[in-house]
């Protein structure tokens, strides 16, 4: 099983710390899904679900042939049916690229940076999924590839830690600590050094904000790329 945590210690609300049963169901397996018309078979995506549809949603990666790297937009419903959102190399689309952030931002998915091939990116993105269209908003203020990004449980904001960026002075990648705050009201925010210990610098982690009230975030696991080191800390 699996064990709960409550932040903070003492059990899980509404429940007494005992392991739970998990059970995994296969919804649509690879040949399945080939047979449907579903997007391609991918690495380096990203996606959301967005609760008022009761749909996930997944932006581009990268494909097998020609290493393609796609800015589609695929919706899964709960009846595991796929639809196309937005194609690959739509006009006003963001570009195609891998790693990205991805975050829900009221009933909007949005995109941070990534990975361009040979161009770390900076951009930062909004879709509209029922316009089926995109708007750039402000640039982030770092470019980045493999950040976490947390969605506010109520829509208004997201975080961003971690990732990988550019030293300025050699062109290597160099992997972050940083924490930033998004929101359509303040925009970019970077808040404080806060106490206690800073976690160590990494990209590719998993991050979840937890439920409205708390201002926590949750960070899991992650890369450090400079000494091929893989964490599995909370």
């Amino acid at each position: 099983g699996i064990e709960r945590h409550c932040p903070g210690g003492g059990p899980p609300r509404g429940g007494r710390g005992e392991p739970m049963a998990v059970t995994w169901t296969q919804r649509l397996s690879s040949a399945a899904s080939a047979s449907r018309g579903t997007p391609e078979p991918r690495a380096g995506h990203g996606a959301v679900w967005q609760p008022g549809s009761n749909r996930m949603l997944v932006f581009g990666g990268q494909i097998l042939a020609g290493a393609a790297l796609l800015d589609d937009v695929w919706a899964l419903s709960t009846s595991t049916s796929w639809t196309l959102l937005s194609a690959a190399g739509a006009a006003g689309a963001p570009g195609g690229r891998r790693d990205s952030g991805i975050g829900l931002l009221g009933a909007s998915m949005v995109v941070y940076g990534g990975w361009q091939g040979n161009k770390l990116l900076g951009d930062f993105w909004e879709f509209d999924s029922g316009a089926r269209s995109w708007t750039a908003l402000e640039n982030a203020p770092h470019a980045l590839r493999g950040p976490a990004v947390a969605s506010e449980p109520d829509g208004k904001a997201i975080a961003v830690f971690g990732g990988a960026g550019f030293l300025d002075t050699s062109g290597s990648e160099t992997d972050s600590d940083t924490v930033m705050i998004y929101s359509k009201r303040s925009l970019w925010e970077l808040p404080a050094n806060g106490v206690g210990s800073v976690p160590p610098t990494r990209r590719a982690s998993a991050a979840v904000w937890l439920p409205a009230g708390t201002l926590e975030l949750v960070v899991f696991g992650g890369e450090r790329y400079t000494t091929a080191w893989y964490f599995m800390d909370i």
